[in-house]
């Protein structure tokens, strides 16, 4: 399991977490719990599916597009938003596969694009790689 660094009080105004990923075909899966757990301290509990599937999506695409995603970050205020990011090595840019009927891959940034309110990537934070991130609009989720 990560480690998890508590940047602010339990719901001051903004929260935030962070936690170190490997690059293991389980992180997806490790991402999700992570989530589920965060949010469920936080009290957004609505935003749970949500938030599970956008992280799993960008983990794995780190994983399998990047060599691994090695930070998770979840930042949340309450009654605004709710913003996941993953951190990989890579340099390129996401970009979202062409889905076809029988395509076996190609759909992760695509569900992304239609769950988030807004998302995409910056430089990484320190040396190369990217953080491609999304928001969820707490809003749009009411408790």
């Amino acid at each position: 399991m990560g480690r998890a660094f508590i940047t602010a009080a339990h719901w001051a105004e903004a929260v935030e977490e962070s936690f170190e990923l490997g690059s293991t075909l389980d992180t997806p899966s490790l991402a999700r719990q992570v989530v589920r757990d965060v949010l469920y301290r936080w009290d957004m509990v609505a935003l749970v599916d949500d938030a599970e599937l956008i992280a799993s999506e960008l983990v794995a695409n780190a994983v399998v597009h990047a060599g691994g995603a090695t930070r998770l970050a979840l930042t949340g205020e309450r009654g605004s938003y709710l913003r996941i990011e993953v951190t990989d090595g890579d340099n390129r840019p996401p970009m979202r596969g062409k889905m076809t009927g029988d395509a076996l891959s190609g759909r992760g940034l695509n569900i992304v694009f239609a769950l988030a309110a807004a998302w995409g990537s910056a430089a990484g934070p320190s040396g190369p790689g990217k953080t491609v991130w999304a928001e969820i609009s707490t809003v749009a989720h009411p408790r």
